[in-house]
């Protein structure tokens, strides 16, 4: 994906992680102003593009230059991916509505980072009072992050427990894998820590393709849904395919499913 700007990619990447000029603004410590100068064609420094890239979980040469890909990630779950797709199959919905539909499923998934954290600590066999001193916060305030009683943690707090674990700020925050940082980016991170968080994201990513082939079975054995709205389905996401990486993502899954069940339709022929 490729855009003819900085300011473009920036509003790109921007708009694909949900974050505002303000959340960019605190989490950079700028003003807002400064953000604003950026949409509108100032560069900023090398340095600051690095922590502009960390941040919005993107490549860097492509943010600065446009070379490579995005690394765009998507920002809901497989099993939400059904719903949200057949609620498009039965509605004539315009391109503002459906992207309504996946700002709340992201607004869903940020609800779950509690989730996330608690799936984190007990991975690494640590405590509540142990994680919060080694993240510098109140075991107290820990607890109500995975009761789910702290659904909006600022961005410190955040930052915080990636100093403690080496974890992309998309899956801590949106569930978006993978959950590791790149290896590069992991040294003199405990090895023992690194290793109980591989063995995590291999679980995690066991999980997800089971619950991926699960919904391509939904879909392909929807006795509701018949093979020509399968069709409708895809050639409704094609024009917005061809501009948003969340649609695209969608597209390419219910192929998958249109080809499973095309499979399957030829198998009982036989």
């Amino acid at each position: 994906m490729k855009e003819s700007s900085f300011a473009d990619r920036l509003a790109l990447a921007m708009h694909n992680k949900r974050v505002t000029q303000g959340a960019m603004a605190t989490a950079l410590e700028v003003s807002q102003s400064t953000v604003s100068r950026w949409l509108n064609g100032a560069l900023p420094h090398k340095l600051v593009t690095v922590g502009i890239a960390k941040f919005l979980n993107v490549d860097m040469d492509w943010l600065r230059s446009g070379k490579g890909e995005a690394q765009f990630f998507s920002v809901w779950g497989i099993p939400e991916w059904t719903a949200l797709l057949m609620r498009w199959a039965s509605a004539e919905l315009s391109d503002d509505e459906k992207l309504a539909d996946v700002q709340k499923l992201t607004a869903e998934s940020r609800l779950r980072f509690g989730i996330r954290v608690h799936l984190l600590r007990t991975h690494l066999r640590l405590g509540v009072n142990e994680f919060a001193a080694q993240c510098g916060i109140a075991p107290s305030y820990l607890s109500r992050i995975e009761s789910g009683a702290r659904l909006n943690p600022s961005y410190q707090i955040v930052d915080k427990i990636m100093t403690v674990v080496p974890v992309m700020r998309a899956w801590l925050l949106w569930g978006d894998p993978p959950i590791l940082v790149p290896e590069k980016h992991r040294k003199g991170n405990n090895e023992r820590v690194v290793s109980l968080l591989m063995q995590m994201e291999d679980e995690e990513r066991a999980r997800l393709d089971e619950s991926h082939r699960n919904a391509l079975r939904q879909l392909a054995d929807d006795k509701m849904l018949a093979t020509a709205d399968l069709v409708k389905m895809i050639e409704s996401l094609k024009e917005w395919a061809a501009r948003d990486e969340r649609a695209r993502t969608a597209r390419d899954f219910l192929v998958d499913a249109l080809t499973a069940r095309i499979s399957k339709e030829r198998g009982a022929k036989r």
